[in-house]
């Protein structure tokens, strides 16, 4: 795993990065899901949804 740019969770810029085109397939799939917001970076995905986008697994409440 590489070191991410928040200790809360990938930003933006690193789902973009990762994500590519799939990028607004996950902030639909992230809808009305808990994020952490980090004064520095904003909002930013927990690395557990992040992985559970790419193996195609449901979101978990």
């Amino acid at each position: 795993m590489t070191e991410r740019e928040c200790p809360l969770g990938l930003t933006y810029y690193e789902l973009r990065s990762r994500l590519g085109d799939h990028l607004d397939e996950f902030t639909k799939w992230m809808t009305g899901q808990t994020v952490a917001l980090c004064e520095e970076h904003g909002p930013v995905a927990y690395e557990q949804d992040y992985e559970r986008f790419v193996r195609g697994l449901p979101v978990v409440d």
